[in-house]
Protein backbone atom coordinates (compact mmCIF):
# COMPACT_ATOMS: atom_id res chain seq x y z
CA UNK A 1 0.00 0.00 0.00
CA UNK A 2 1.35 3.41 -0.98
CA UNK A 3 1.99 5.77 1.94
CA UNK A 4 2.76 9.46 2.06
CA UNK A 5 4.38 12.02 4.31
CA UNK A 6 3.67 15.70 3.68
CA UNK A 7 5.22 18.76 5.29
CA UNK A 8 6.25 22.27 4.33
CA UNK A 9 8.02 22.23 0.95
CA UNK A 10 8.04 18.44 0.73
CA UNK A 11 6.06 15.37 -0.24
CA UNK A 12 7.36 11.84 0.30
CA UNK A 13 5.76 8.78 -1.29
CA UNK A 14 6.81 5.20 -0.55
CA UNK A 15 5.54 1.68 -1.12
CA UNK A 16 6.63 -1.93 -0.93
CA UNK A 17 5.83 -5.19 -2.67
CA UNK A 18 2.43 -3.99 -3.90
CA UNK A 19 4.17 -1.64 -6.37
CA UNK A 20 6.43 -4.46 -7.56
CA UNK A 21 10.19 -4.83 -7.62
CA UNK A 22 11.89 -1.71 -9.02
CA UNK A 23 15.47 -3.01 -9.34
CA UNK A 24 16.77 -4.34 -12.67
CA UNK A 25 18.93 -6.91 -10.86
CA UNK A 26 15.90 -8.87 -9.77
CA UNK A 27 13.01 -10.36 -11.71
CA UNK A 28 12.02 -9.67 -15.27
CA UNK A 29 13.83 -6.67 -16.81
CA UNK A 30 10.93 -5.68 -19.07
CA UNK A 31 8.52 -5.69 -16.13
CA UNK A 32 10.84 -3.52 -14.06
CA UNK A 33 11.24 -0.99 -16.87
CA UNK A 34 7.47 -0.92 -17.33
CA UNK A 35 7.01 -0.14 -13.64
CA UNK A 36 9.58 2.66 -13.83
CA UNK A 37 7.83 4.15 -16.87
CA UNK A 38 4.51 3.99 -15.03
CA UNK A 39 6.11 5.70 -12.04
CA UNK A 40 7.48 8.49 -14.22
CA UNK A 41 4.08 9.11 -15.80
CA UNK A 42 2.48 9.25 -12.37
CA UNK A 43 4.57 12.30 -11.49
CA UNK A 44 4.44 14.45 -14.60
CA UNK A 45 4.97 17.60 -12.54
CA UNK A 46 8.56 16.42 -11.95
CA UNK A 47 9.80 15.42 -15.43
CA UNK A 48 13.36 14.91 -14.17
CA UNK A 49 13.63 11.64 -12.26
CA UNK A 50 16.96 11.46 -10.39
CA UNK A 51 17.73 7.96 -9.11
CA UNK A 52 20.27 7.23 -6.38
CA UNK A 53 22.26 4.23 -7.66
CA UNK A 54 23.63 3.40 -4.23
CA UNK A 55 27.29 2.46 -3.80
CA UNK A 56 27.54 2.16 -0.01
CA UNK A 57 29.82 5.18 0.27
CA UNK A 58 29.32 8.85 1.13
CA UNK A 59 29.20 10.61 -2.23
CA UNK A 60 26.51 13.30 -2.45
CA UNK A 61 25.62 15.03 -5.73
CA UNK A 62 24.13 18.55 -5.78
CA UNK A 63 21.73 18.42 -8.74
CA UNK A 64 21.59 22.20 -8.94
CA UNK A 65 25.09 21.92 -10.37
CA UNK A 66 24.24 19.05 -12.74
CA UNK A 67 22.63 18.86 -16.16
CA UNK A 68 19.73 16.43 -16.09
CA UNK A 69 17.73 14.97 -18.94
CA UNK A 70 13.98 14.57 -18.85
CA UNK A 71 13.09 11.07 -17.76
CA UNK A 72 15.35 8.82 -15.73
CA UNK A 73 18.80 10.00 -14.64
CA UNK A 74 20.72 7.22 -12.90
CA UNK A 75 23.46 8.65 -10.69
CA UNK A 76 26.11 6.57 -8.95
CA UNK A 77 26.21 8.03 -5.46
CA UNK A 78 24.56 7.66 -2.07
CA UNK A 79 22.87 11.02 -1.89
CA UNK A 80 21.18 13.65 -4.01
CA UNK A 81 20.22 17.23 -3.22
CA UNK A 82 18.22 19.84 -5.13
CA UNK A 83 16.20 23.03 -4.87
CA UNK A 84 14.50 22.50 -8.25
CA UNK A 85 10.77 21.80 -8.22
CA UNK A 86 10.95 19.88 -11.50
CA UNK A 87 13.17 17.19 -9.99
CA UNK A 88 12.02 14.04 -8.18
CA UNK A 89 14.59 12.31 -5.97
CA UNK A 90 14.22 8.53 -6.13
CA UNK A 91 15.68 5.58 -4.28
CA UNK A 92 14.84 1.88 -4.57
CA UNK A 93 15.83 0.61 -1.11
CA UNK A 94 15.37 -2.67 0.69
CA UNK A 95 16.69 -2.62 4.26
CA UNK A 96 18.90 0.46 4.17
CA UNK A 97 17.62 3.79 5.47
CA UNK A 98 16.10 6.28 3.00
CA UNK A 99 16.97 9.49 4.85
CA UNK A 100 15.34 12.76 3.78
CA UNK A 101 16.68 16.12 4.95
CA UNK A 102 14.82 19.32 4.08
CA UNK A 103 14.29 22.87 5.30
CA UNK A 104 11.08 24.23 6.75
CA UNK A 105 11.30 27.55 4.88
CA UNK A 106 13.58 26.82 1.95
CA UNK A 107 13.05 24.54 -1.08
CA UNK A 108 16.25 22.49 -0.68
CA UNK A 109 15.70 18.78 -0.11
CA UNK A 110 18.03 15.79 -0.04
CA UNK A 111 17.61 12.03 -0.25
CA UNK A 112 20.37 9.93 1.29
CA UNK A 113 20.92 6.17 1.20
CA UNK A 114 22.25 5.10 4.61
CA UNK A 115 23.38 1.51 4.98
CA UNK A 116 25.83 0.26 7.58
CA UNK A 117 28.84 1.34 5.50
CA UNK A 118 27.36 4.74 4.77
CA UNK A 119 26.58 5.20 8.46
CA UNK A 120 30.19 4.36 9.30
CA UNK A 121 31.35 7.01 6.83
CA UNK A 122 28.94 9.51 8.41
CA UNK A 123 26.95 10.36 5.29
CA UNK A 124 23.96 11.28 7.49
CA UNK A 125 25.92 14.07 9.20
CA UNK A 126 27.77 15.05 6.03
CA UNK A 127 24.48 16.11 4.42
CA UNK A 128 23.71 18.32 7.43
CA UNK A 129 27.06 20.06 6.96
CA UNK A 130 26.21 20.58 3.29
CA UNK A 131 22.94 22.32 4.17
CA UNK A 132 24.67 24.52 6.73
CA UNK A 133 27.76 25.41 4.72
CA UNK A 134 26.64 25.43 1.08
CA UNK A 135 23.04 26.56 1.44
CA UNK A 136 23.48 28.58 4.64
CA UNK A 137 20.39 26.89 6.05
CA UNK A 138 19.71 27.70 9.73
CA UNK A 139 20.11 24.56 11.80
CA UNK A 140 16.79 25.09 13.57
CA UNK A 141 14.93 25.00 10.24
CA UNK A 142 16.21 21.56 9.21
CA UNK A 143 13.82 18.61 9.27
CA UNK A 144 14.47 14.88 8.89
CA UNK A 145 12.35 11.96 7.73
CA UNK A 146 13.62 8.39 8.14
CA UNK A 147 11.74 6.01 5.89
CA UNK A 148 11.02 2.29 6.11
CA UNK A 149 14.18 0.32 6.89
CA UNK A 150 15.35 -2.68 8.84
CA UNK A 151 15.15 -2.32 12.63
CA UNK A 152 17.43 -3.85 15.22
CA UNK A 153 15.08 -6.77 15.98
CA UNK A 154 15.41 -7.97 12.37
CA UNK A 155 19.02 -7.01 11.65
CA UNK A 156 21.18 -9.72 13.20
CA UNK A 157 24.14 -11.92 12.35
CA UNK A 158 25.96 -14.80 14.08
CA UNK A 159 29.16 -12.78 13.67
CA UNK A 160 30.18 -9.28 12.64
CA UNK A 161 33.45 -7.61 11.65
CA UNK A 162 35.95 -7.21 14.48
CA UNK A 163 36.26 -3.50 13.75
CA UNK A 164 32.54 -2.95 14.23
CA UNK A 165 32.37 -5.26 17.24
CA UNK A 166 35.13 -3.31 19.02
CA UNK A 167 34.05 0.14 17.87
CA UNK A 168 33.21 2.52 20.72
CA UNK A 169 30.90 4.30 18.30
CA UNK A 170 28.93 1.14 17.52
CA UNK A 171 28.92 -0.51 20.96
CA UNK A 172 25.75 1.24 22.24
CA UNK A 173 23.92 0.01 19.13
CA UNK A 174 24.96 -3.66 19.18
CA UNK A 175 23.17 -6.18 21.37
CA UNK A 176 24.45 -9.76 21.73
CA UNK A 177 21.55 -12.17 22.26
CA UNK A 178 20.94 -15.85 21.49
CA UNK A 179 24.33 -16.17 19.76
CA UNK A 180 23.53 -13.31 17.39
CA UNK A 181 24.62 -9.69 17.15
CA UNK A 182 21.65 -7.32 16.71
CA UNK A 183 22.61 -4.02 15.08
CA UNK A 184 20.65 -0.78 15.46
CA UNK A 185 21.64 1.39 12.49
CA UNK A 186 18.56 3.58 13.02
CA UNK A 187 19.62 4.23 16.60
CA UNK A 188 23.12 5.30 15.65
CA UNK A 189 21.90 7.59 12.87
CA UNK A 190 19.27 9.26 15.04
CA UNK A 191 21.67 9.79 17.96
CA UNK A 192 24.35 11.31 15.73
CA UNK A 193 21.85 13.63 14.06
CA UNK A 194 20.71 14.82 17.49
CA UNK A 195 24.36 15.32 18.48
CA UNK A 196 24.74 17.36 15.30
CA UNK A 197 22.02 19.70 16.51
CA UNK A 198 18.87 18.34 14.86
CA UNK A 199 16.05 18.48 17.40
CA UNK A 200 14.42 15.09 17.97
CA UNK A 201 11.07 16.86 17.62
CA UNK A 202 12.13 17.79 14.08
CA UNK A 203 12.54 14.12 13.07
CA UNK A 204 9.86 11.78 11.82
CA UNK A 205 10.80 8.08 11.88
CA UNK A 206 8.77 5.43 10.08
CA UNK A 207 7.94 2.47 12.28
CA UNK A 208 8.00 0.09 9.30
CA UNK A 209 10.57 -2.66 9.80
CA UNK A 210 11.33 -4.00 6.33
CA UNK A 211 12.95 -7.05 7.89
CA UNK A 212 9.70 -8.22 9.46
CA UNK A 213 7.02 -6.79 7.18
CA UNK A 214 5.80 -9.20 4.50
CA UNK A 215 4.54 -6.27 2.41
CA UNK A 216 8.05 -4.83 1.95
CA UNK A 217 11.06 -6.28 0.17
CA UNK A 218 13.92 -7.13 2.52
CA UNK A 219 17.37 -8.38 1.55
CA UNK A 220 18.01 -9.77 5.04
CA UNK A 221 14.74 -11.68 5.08
CA UNK A 222 15.36 -12.96 1.57
CA UNK A 223 18.75 -14.37 2.58
CA UNK A 224 17.35 -16.05 5.69
CA UNK A 225 14.04 -17.40 4.42
CA UNK A 226 14.30 -17.49 0.65
CA UNK A 227 11.64 -14.80 0.20
CA UNK A 228 11.61 -13.07 -3.18
CA UNK A 229 14.40 -10.52 -3.57
CA UNK A 230 13.46 -7.05 -4.75
CA UNK A 231 13.57 -3.35 -3.99
CA UNK A 232 10.93 -0.94 -2.70
CA UNK A 233 9.92 2.50 -3.98
CA UNK A 234 10.80 5.79 -2.27
CA UNK A 235 10.29 9.22 -3.88
CA UNK A 236 10.91 12.76 -2.61
CA UNK A 237 8.93 15.52 -4.32
CA UNK A 238 8.44 19.25 -3.80
CA UNK A 239 5.49 20.14 -1.57
CA UNK A 240 2.11 20.85 -3.09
Amino acid sequence: MEQQFNDTNIKIVYSGIQSGNMDLRFGNRTEVLTRRTRLQKQYRETPYMALVAAEGRDKIIDLDKSNLEKGWNILKCDGLMTTKNAVALVLFPADCIPLVVYAAHYPARALIHVGRKGAEKGIHTKIIDYFLEKHKTPLESLRVFIGPSIKQASYFFPNIEVGQKNSERWKPYINKKNDNYYIDVNGLVIAELVAKGIARSHMQVSDIDTGSRADYFSHARSVRSGDMEGRNTFIVLPGQ
